[in-house]
């Protein structure tokens, strides 16, 4: 799964596994205290932030550098499709474990479009990142 083409990955993925469950954890508390809810939008998107931020800061101490602009790209991309599955993974257990919860063919495919862009915002947000962590590493 990692090579020295997509270094990081697995470090990628268990932060990110590891900050959803804690943001998801986060939210039902919030909503218990506060009665406020978390928006999904921030627990979609936060996690690849801090993975890849942590990915990053590996990157730049095991490498000594800051990724190049391809392999960033191929980080951000294999990471988005790693976030890409987590939602996915999520959203089939909420159809398969949660009684009454169906969705008709409109319903589908505007989750399927929520999908899509939460893929391009987690590349976007991957790329930004992980080039990010590597610097302040390397900095200081």
């Amino acid at each position: 799964m990692t090579d020295a083409r997509t270094p990081f990955l697995v470090r990628y993925t268990l932060v990110l596994v590891g900050t959803h469950i804690a943001l998801t954890a986060l939210g039902m508390i919030v909503v218990q205290v506060f009665a406020v809810a978390i928006p999904s939008g921030a627990i979609a998107i936060i996690p690849p932030m801090i993975a890849a931020l942590a990915a990053g800061q590996g990157w730049g101490r095991a490498i000594g550098a800051v990724p190049d602009s391809a392999a960033a790209w191929r980080f951000a991309v294999f990471g988005g499709l790693i976030a890409l599955a987590l939602q996915l993974a999520i959203a089939i257990f909420a159809l398969v474990a949660l009684p009454g919860f169906q969705l008709d063919t409109g319903a589908m495919l505007t989750l399927m479009a929520i999908m899509a862009v939460v893929f391009v915002m987690s590349v976007l947000v991957n790329r930004f990142f992980v080039t990010m962590g590597a610097k302040a590493v390397l900095r200081g």
